[in-house]
């Protein structure tokens, strides 16, 4: 199978948009694990997702990368990844999914589906993020916008 392809298409037309959120997290999960190392190679898979029309697996991906980073940033990581402005564009492509989600599927639950990667779990990794930022010397405010933007966003 494909990594992300047109010829798949993402969900079967017609679903409500719970239903449609769910099966955007089914496709993201077939195909994550062939997006290992470090979050870039997640974001990747998102735009590939994207290209191929999947916005709902787009925006899981996405939020897989933050998570990826989050555990780059944890207190024992010895990834050798330090903050940069890449943190920065995987946050934006998290909330430019995330916004279009929710222009397309205003009733998908993105705050609270029962998914690892909702927009509150996500919006968390981001927090945490940016306060080892500031931990580290790095000015945690650019991160910070990012957040109250998703958190606006998913209304949380």
């Amino acid at each position: 199978m494909p990594f992300f392809s047109r010829r798949q298409p993402p969900a079967p037309a017609g679903l409500d948009d719970a239903s449609w959120l769910a099966a955007g997290y089914r496709h993201f999960d077939e195909h994550q694990g062939r997006y290992t190392g470090p979050p870039e190679r997640l974001v990747d898979g998102g735009d590939r997702a994207l290209a191929a029309g999947d916005l709902a697996a787009a925006l899981f991906m996405y939020a897989r990368a933050i998570d990826r980073m989050q555990t780059n940033y944890g207190s024992n990581s010895t990834s050798g990844r330090e903050f940069s402005e890449g943190d920065l564009v995987i946050f934006d492509r998290y909330r430019s999914a995330l916004e279009d989600v929710l222009g397309g599927h205003p009733n998908a639950p993105v705050a609270t589906d029962a998914h690892n990667y909702n927009a509150r779990y996500t919006a968390g990794m981001m927090h945490s993020i940016a306060m080892r930022a500031a931990e580290s010397g790095v000015e945690p405010r650019p991160y910070e916008e990012r957040i109250d933007a998703v958190c606006a966003l998913a209304d949380i």
